[in-house]
């Protein structure tokens, strides 16, 4: 009697556990995602880069970053006077460098880190880098066209848009008149995107499917983190999830949206949750936009071995903006930012050493 006594007590607290286990991820939105969905599809290898064989273009210069254009490399330093190189593409020589940290009118203290903060947009026959800075909530327009021809820093306010500062974890432009900013919110549970039209708050009701969702209280908030990029000249942008394995794309100028994914089954966030930080996937590293459609940095490896630098390749898959996959270029090295020039057939890859190199590729568009 007693060990059957014992023996219910044991089943009680087994069921227990696993009904708190249960409860503590029970969440009302379990997936960071639109309702139209594809999901297991197989990309095809459309090049395969070999460590060693391709140009190296720069190999001791400062390089966090970088972003093509039909005739400029914009370099991102890292340095705090100087952040933006300019440099020729045909001689590889540097035509102007600008922009500084600090707190001036036109400084950036948290710097301009091109993937989260920049769009390039061409307008009246001129090249634009919009920059949004965070802090203050300010987006700026540094004028290349015009600071390459003068030879002076050409930028300019765009608008103010009262955005919080510190909380922001990207801000970029959409067309001419649209800014998106990626805020922290609800005690960093949540992650909302805010959306301004000349500066003005303006509603998208398709982003509440992503800005609805919620973390338990005390969770890793980048679980939700996020890069963004938008078409050039176009509507639809594209946010590719850092923790999650699936990327969803919509339109600003109507209610088209989709989200793919590679594999079979998208993780949900109570499955993720479940598996400790260290074992957590890292998938996504970086979005580049072509007026065609877009292209990914893919790690998919875990928390841990990003953190301990682990031995491992990346490669980029690229898409449409309909969402349809058009290929993979994999890779037998790691690099950690890339670019593609789609008319020449080449992919700009800046690898582990910190050299800028180039490497063609069959890009089948």
């Amino acid at each position: 009697m007693k060990n059957h006594i014992t023996s219910c007590v044991c089943i009680l607290i087994s069921l227990f556990s696993v009904a708190a286990c249960t409860e503590k991820h029970m969440l009302e939105y379990e997936y960071l995602a639109f309702d139209n969905r594809e999901v297991g599809f197989a990309p095809q290898v459309i090049s395969t880069l070999k460590e060693g064989e391709g140009d190296i273009l720069f190999s001791n210069k400062s390089i966090q970053d970088f972003l093509l254009t039909d005739s400029l490399i914009l370099i991102e330093t890292g340095n705090g006077d100087g952040m933006l190189e300019l440099v020729s593409r045909k001689s590889l020589e540097t035509l102007y460098t600008c922009l500084a940290s600090g707190n001036g009118e036109f400084e950036f203290p948290r710097g301009i880190n091109l993937d989260l903060y920049t769009t390039l947009r061409s307008s009246d026959d001129s090249l634009f880098l919009d920059i949004y800075e965070g802090i203050k909530g300010n987006l700026f327009a540094l004028n290349i066209t015009e600071s390459l021809q003068n030879k002076h820093t050409c930028i300019s306010k765009r608008f103010h848009t009262g955005a919080p500062a510190y909380t922001s974890f990207w801000g970029k432009t959409v067309g001419d008149s649209l800014l998106i900013v990626k805020e922290l919110t609800d005690m960093e549970t949540r992650q909302t995107r805010n959306v301004y039209k000349n500066g003005e708050m303006s509603d998208h009701n398709l982003l509440e499917a992503l800005n609805r969702v919620t973390l338990p209280a005390g969770e890793d908030f980048n679980l939700l983190s996020s890069l963004f990029a938008s078409q050039p000249g176009g509507s639809r942008c594209v946010e590719v999830l850092i923790g999650l394995n699936y990327i969803n794309i919509y339109s600003m100028s109507d209610e088209w949206c989709k989200t793919v994914c590679e594999e079979e089954e998208m993780a949900s966030l109570s499955e993720v949750l479940s598996t400790s930080r260290a074992n957590r996937r890292y998938l996504y590293a970086a979005v580049k936009s072509y007026p065609f459609g877009f292209a990914v940095l893919k790690h998919d490896i875990t928390e841990k071995e990003y953190q301990q630098n682990s031995d491992y390749t990346v490669s980029v898959v690229i898409y449409n903006w309909n969402g349809d996959c058009l290929g993979e270029i994999q890779s037998d090295f790691k690099f950690t930012a890339f670019d593609i020039d789609p008319q020449q057939e080449y992919v700009y890859v800046l690898d582990a050493e910190g050299r800028l190199q180039r490497y063609p590729i069959d890009l089948k568009i």
